[in-house]
């Protein structure tokens, strides 16, 4: 009883109090109150923020407003520009480009294209990916693995194409003894 009786004192304590500060049914919020006319204003802190305004509205007339990331942007072929994995893409168009890989892909892959030996691309689609690799790892032989016996069409000096299926475990396996390891 005795808890009841304090917790209803403390809540009728709160209740005056906050009949009392009526400014806060004027305004929606407490960002409201403060910037409101009446209140009282800090002059120096206006004069700061005018000049401030004057000085940004003086300099954005001056300011170029396209940048040169923007312009490059409209030309494709200026993108990653020191890139070769991507220069290539545009080249051969593989579904990797319209996912964003290649970045990553040049950047783990660009300190040794020129000593791998071995890629195999699992899933060969219709071959932008095989011809990519192909000039990118320049002395790489490319290996495509595939389900479709169509993509054997695809095979040109230093691709070759592997079909089966990769959910196959007997199939990698035997796959894997035959060829060896891939670095990539």
């Amino acid at each position: 009883m005795y808890h009841y009786i304090k917790y209803s004192i403390i809540k009728l304590i709160y209740f005056i109090i906050n009949l009392i500060y009526l400014k806060k049914f004027f305004f929606r919020n407490d960002f409201e109150l403060k910037i409101h006319p009446y209140l009282n204003k800090n002059s120096l802190e206006d004069i700061q923020i005018r000049s401030l305004e004057k000085n940004f509205n003086d300099l954005s007339v001056k300011l170029p407003r396209i940048s040169e990331e923007l312009k490059i942007s409209n030309n494709p072929k200026e993108w990653y520009k020191l890139n070769d994995l991507y220069q290539l893409s545009l080249k051969y168009s593989p579904t990797k480009r319209r996912h964003d890989y290649l970045k990553h892909y040049h950047y783990n892959f660009s300190s040794i294209r020129n000593d791998v030996k071995k890629v195999l691309e699992i899933g060969v689609d219709r071959g932008q990916s095989l011809y990519l690799w192909k000039d990118y790892f320049s002395n790489a032989k490319i290996y495509g693995l595939d389900v479709n016996p169509e993509c054997l069409k695809l095979e040109k000096e230093r691709i070759k194409i592997i079909i089966g299926n990769q959910n196959d475990e007997k199939f990698l396996k035997q796959f894997a003894k035959k060829e060896g390891f891939f670095l990539i």
